[in-house]
């Protein structure tokens, strides 16, 4: 068994702590609890298999970089572009400098960038050098020295500023003074001390500019990192922390998003008492104590009725057995972070009887039809969307994709993201409603439905654990299929398996270059899936498909790449690229599989549709071959088809009866040889039929020999012979008794 201090050398060995260590395995779908002393030795192996599995990913053995190396690297080119970088000697002498420099030579290189350093630097590196009593010192700076001239060479490196200051850290507060008012600037150092003084030139008020100036540090993978100074201006953080509102930029600060918890909060849950639940005319009060008054009913549902208010809100208020104190406790903490998206039906403030009983609360109101009855089946999205096409459902993609990710900012996870809980107004306007079922911190999301559930999540109780965000993507990516193939959950097929077996198993049907299972429905769903760009093909297959390589939690494609998929794909749409390939591109319910510019195509004469010439005989498609007029046996009522192809490939004439009523009479079954004579006789399909019936088996014999046999029974019934002759044959049969009458 390994024990606590084992779990801990885990952690050691990849640099985290042991908290982390547990978040992480808990996102890749593997639950430590806190505490736990003992793991067995498999999952031991298993833990170091996922950290290790988290940072590199292979392909064509290949290393690519993870998740948090993109980011650190995004980062850092992010700076290459955008600032004026300086190198002092403490960064310089770091012990991960040498990383460093890896990391950002072919940056620098890609997008013809320097680092800037000071004359001074390099007198301090040569001081270390030459006089230093530190041997190691004085080794590592002669290193630096031959780094930093190569570097030069290569046109990497400029010194920049002059020689008359001695001391560097004067020159760096000078230089960055002097180019603060043009320049966003950057300095990497170690020294705490300076960077806290070229940090606070930023606050001098006498100087007017929009341009920042920044300090980070040298980390332990290479990369750059923040010190733990009072103040920091960081114009990437800022950007990376801002989000799209209404087509507002706003800033999240820290206490705008929830903590995320690993576990279920463990609070008591007991029933809240209430004198009388309020109906229609009653009057509310909220937080502030101010008078609400509910007008008339809107629905009903499970947990509650929603009424329509005098205020710009609705209410839900909850049904009696639906009270209780840990339901009120995650309604307040939901409005504890203010979620400004009136598209959002998010909580907004707490309903109270005069009595102070909680009830329920306020929310915006939701506008549109349900994304489940209005665009996932066919006659209905004609109904209500009569001029919908491909361009509409990868904008409501879009839009629905940026709702989520607004929400997954603040840590918020939908939990049961289906159809039901998405209205639909257009392509550009949604609504999320049902929302009080959202998690956050240690309130679970208690529902779910089977088709959005992750496999490594199938056949648990909802309420008993905390989702994480790889559990949601896969939820996220099964919306986004569903709403291009309108209705299909990817897991249906043909002759496959229950849906929950489909989706543990991951057997996923759809087709991608050659790969498939050879399970894919029939009809529209394969034009559908064809008529999808490869690259959005791709991302669905590889997240589906248990050999995908985004199938694994851990690896599982991401609201934002989501975003940047379906970007890409609106952009092929909007430019005309689609259309220009194939006619049916924006069609949602393409009639045929899409064109492909190597092949030739000809237009079926019948069902007006082009086709590969490959699939064409005589101007009709296979398809239309197999199709026919469809009649009854005008003897048995068996139901015939006269095909396309028995009228004008074969012109055969159509007949009235089918196969075994046509002639019955005179058609042979079988031809068959008596055992006796050896002559052949006829079965014809009118006896063979009676036989059938009466569950007689097929006669041995011809009727002569049946007749001839049944004859000399009688006879030697009567006669009472003591023995029977052996028929043989006919001849020899008459030879016997020839000799018996001489």
């Amino acid at each position: 068994m390994y024990n606590e201090t084992d779990i801990l050398k885990i952690a050691s060995y990849f640099n985290i702590s042991k908290e982390e260590l547990i978040n992480e395995l808990d996102a890749s779908g593997l639950h430590i609890k806190y505490g736990q002393k003992n793991i067995s030795r498999e999952t031991g192996f298993k833990i170091y298999n996922i950290l290790t599995e988290n940072r590199k990913k292979t392909v064509n053995n290949k290393i690519l970089k993870t998740d948090i190396e993109m980011n650190s690297i995004n980062r850092m080119e992010y700076y290459i572009k955008n600032f004026k970088i300086f190198l002092d000697t403490s960064s310089l002498l770091d012990d991960e400098i040498y990383l460093f420099i890896d990391n950002i030579v072919p940056l620098l290189k890609t997008n013809n960038k320097k680092i800037l350093v000071i004359p001074q630097v390099g007198m301090e590196l040569e001081k270390h050098a030459n006089r230093s009593n530190d041997e190691k010192l004085k080794e590592k700076s002669k290193k630096i020295i031959l780094i930093l001239n190569k570097l030069i060479k290569q046109n990497l490196i400029e010194v920049i500023g002059g020689t008359n200051e001695s001391f560097a850290d004067n020159v760096f507060l000078s230089v960055f003074t002097k180019f603060r008012i043009d320049h966003n600037l950057l300095l990497i150092t170690e020294d705490k001390k300076l960077a806290n003084d070229i940090e606070n030139l930023s606050n001098i008020a006498s100087v007017k500019t929009n341009k920042v100036i920044n300090v980070r540090k040298i980390n332990r993978y290479g990369f750059l990192s923040k010190h733990n100074l009072n103040k920091t201006t960081d114009i990437y953080d800022s950007k990376i922390k801002s989000i799209r509102t209404n087509n507002e930029n706003k800033k999240i600060i820290q206490h705008e998003a929830f903590k995320l918890f690993t576990k279920v909060s463990e609070s008591i849950n007991k029933p809240l008492s209430i004198s009388i639940l309020p109906k229609v005319g009653d009057i509310l009060l909220n937080e502030k104590g101010e008078k609400i008054k509910l007008m008339n009913e809107i629905a009903s549902g499970g947990e509650g009725i929603i009424y329509e208010t005098d205020s710009k809100y609705i209410a839900k208020i909850y049904k009696k057995d639906q009270l209780n104190t840990r339901k009120f406790e995650k309604i307040k903490k939901m409005i504890s972070i203010k979620i400004d998206n009136s598209s959002i039906c998010y909580p907004r403030e707490i309903l109270y009887t005069t009595n102070q009983e909680f009830v329920g609360y306020l929310m915006p109101k939701a506008k549109g039809k349900e994304l489940q009855k209005s665009l996932f089946i066919n006659q209905l999205l004609k109904k209500n969307f009569p001029y919908w096409n491909r361009k509409n459902s990868v904008e409501l993609c879009l839009t629905i994709l940026e709702k989520i990710k607004y929400l997954h900012e603040r840590n918020i996870i939908l939990g049961d993201i289906n159809p039901m809980n998405i209205l639909v107004v257009s392509s550009k306007e949604v609504y999320f409603v049902d929302t009080d079922s959202y998690q956050i911190e240690g309130y679970p999301c208690p529902v779910g439905t089977i088709n959005f559930t992750a496999p490594e999540i199938q056949r648990k109780s909802f309420n008993e654990f905390l989702r994480t965000f790889q559990n949601e993507y896969f939820a996220v990516s099964t919306l986004l299929f569903m709403i291009m193939l309108p209705g299909k959950p990817p897991y249906s097929q043909q002759g496959g398996e229950s849906p929950i077996d489909n989706i543990i198993k991951m057997d996923f049907s759809y087709r991608l270059g050659d790969k498939t299972n050879h399970k894919t429905p029939i009809g529209q769903w394969r034009y559908m899936w064809s008529h999808l760009p490869y690259f959005v093909k791709e991302s669905f297959y590889n997240t589906f498909h248990y050999e995908g390589s985004n199938s694994k939690p851990q690896n599982r494609i991401n609201v934002i790449k989501w975003i940047s998929i379906f970007k890409r794909y609106e952009k092929l749409i909007l430019d005309g690229t689609l259309i220009n390939q194939d006619e049916m591109a924006l069609d949602v319910f393409p009639k045929r599989v899409k064109k492909i510019s190597k092949f030739n195509y000809e237009k079926c004469s019948i069902c007006k549709m082009e086709h590969k010439d490959s699939q064409m005989r005589k101007g009709i498609c296979n398809e239309c071959l197999s199709k026919g007029e469809h009649y009854s046996c005008k003897k048995c009522g068996k139901h015939m088809i006269y095909t396309n192809n028995q009228k004008f490939l074969q012109n055969k004439p159509k007949f009235e009866t089918c196969f075994e009523c046509f002639d019955g009479k005179e058609r042979m079954y079988q031809i068959l040889s008596c055992t006796i004579c050896y002559s052949t006789f006829n079965i014809p399909y009118n006896e063979y039929k009676k036989l059938k019936n009466n569950n007689l088996p097929i006669p041995r014999e011809c009727k002569k020999c049946k007749s001839n046999n049944t004859t000399k029974a009688k006879k030697n019934n009567i006669n009472k012979q003591p023995y029977n002759v052996l028929s043989i044959g006919n001849a020899f049969s008459n030879l016997i008794n020839n000799f018996y009458k001489k």
